[in-house]
């Protein structure tokens, strides 16, 4: 067994990674096996996308898998950056299997959009903090999966999609405040 790291930061206007492939495809797919794995991407600026624009079957934006490994994955978007999935697929997914329990972090000032989920994230221990400037625009929302997760909200802003799967709450909110309107459910 060995450990690696992958480093991917798309900075300013026009960096982006995308893909027009269907059924299936994301534009940044990464995948290990039996290994420790600390994967961060980096989006910032104005114009710093990943996108998956597909057109038929899932083409979603970022999926990390693991298998039998121990993965930290740490996703910033910045303000004005995004990450988008077509209308089949996620905009950030993470999975594991053989036992594994991914563990994420994203961090979010940016728009992540898809039709089916925002977010997916397996079991691991994950943390998720909207900034401003934060939009998720989704079918289905954000569904951090099993383990003890962590939303954090920090500065102002308003968000209608559901949150599901999250057992902590922390807000970190300026005089302005979040707003949270979609159906969503938190256990304490």
């Amino acid at each position: 067994q060995y450990f690696l790291m992958q480093y991917i930061t798309l900075s300013g206007e026009n960096s982006s990674i995308s893909t027009t492939a269907n059924n299936d495809s994301f534009a940044l797919y990464t995948a290990t096996k039996d290994q420790e794995l600390t994967q961060t991407i980096i989006l910032s600026g104005s114009g710093a996308n990943i996108t998956g624009s597909g057109t038929t079957g899932a083409s979603g934006g970022v999926y990390s898998k693991s298998i039998n490994s121990t993965v930290q994955t740490d996703i910033t978007v910045g303000l004005g950056g995004s990450i988008v999935g077509n209308a089949n697929a996620d905009a950030i997914k993470v999975s594991g299997g053989g036992g594994a329990n991914p563990t994420s972090t994203i961090d979010n000032a940016g728009t992540l959009q898809a039709g089916n989920f925002a977010i997916l994230l397996d079991d691991g221990d994950d943390l998720i903090t909207l900034r401003t400037g934060s939009a998720l625009i989704s079918g289905s929302g954000v569904d951090a999966g099993g383990g003890t997760d962590t939303l954090t909200l920090v500065g102002n802003g308003s968000e209608d999609d559901a949150f599901s799967n999250i057992e902590n709450v922390e807000v970190n909110a300026d005089s302005t405040g979040w707003s949270l309107s979609g159906t969503s459910s938190f256990v304490d």
